[in-house]
């Protein structure tokens, strides 16, 4: 088995770069629909410095066979997201498919995904993305029961009335959690705690409304003299 990637050249105009990284960056719609299959590694995206509006993406699968069956059988909605794109660029090109020289130990786990149990799912996605500003990655329609929410390529999975118990503690690393304490604040999260500077990181912890605690955490400041 044996990794599978290829690389996509596009040129963006200008007036639309920020719509086309929306859905092709590292976090946009084109990913959350690779999350759904088994298999996906990761996307790159990069922009030329030197020549503006040019940009490539890298996806990375398991294997070619991983690639070809989320084909199969996500066709539909990898059509329809590509009729969506259309208007982004000006020209694409696909620079072929490559894999690695050489292959370090074989992977074998491909995520960590917390699942927190709810009491009311539509509640709690309106809190996790109005408030906190994830964006959800499918669950959403009605009669759902379970949801995933994701920042930054990381998800976490909502579960309503099952799979766990009130008052689970995640670790959120983040950047810089100062422009995020003052953001949330003004959106009304509830601070639990606001942030303070320990040994290991510079946190806040934040609660959701089933008590499930989310600690965002980033370096530590220094200590000034």
């Amino acid at each position: 088995m044996t990794r599978f990637s290829y690389v996509w050249e596009y040129e963006v105009p200008a007036e639309v770069e920020s719509e086309f990284i929306r859905h092709y960056a590292a976090d946009g719609t084109w990913v959350r629909l690779f999350r759904r299959a088994s298999g996906y590694l990761g996307t790159e995206l990069y922009r030329d410095r030197q020549r503006a509006g040019r940009y490539f993406t890298v996806d990375h699968w398991l294997d070619e066979a991983a690639y070809r069956e989320f084909r199969r059988t996500f066709a539909a909605e990898f059509e329809a997201l590509d009729r969506t794109c259309a208007g982004l660029t000006r020209r694409e090109a696909h620079l072929g498919d490559y894999e690695p020289i050489a292959e370090g130990p074989p992977r074998e786990v491909e995520c960590i995904v917390p699942i927190l149990r709810v009491r009311s799912l539509a509640d709690s996605l309106r809190y996790y993305v109005d408030v906190l500003g994830f964006e959800t990655e499918w669950g959403a329609e009605e009669g759902s029961t379970m949801a995933s929410v994701a920042r930054d390529g990381c998800s976490i999975m909502l579960c309503e009335g099952a799979q766990g118990q009130p008052g689970t503690w995640i670790w959120i690393g983040v950047d810089d959690i100062r422009p995020l304490y003052d953001r949330l604040s003004r959106r009304g999260a509830k601070i639990r705690q606001a942030p303070e500077n320990r040994p290991w990181a510079y946190e806040m912890q934040v609660e959701d409304p089933d008590g499930h605690v989310l600690r965002f955490g980033s370096e530590p400041v220094p200590e000034t003299s």
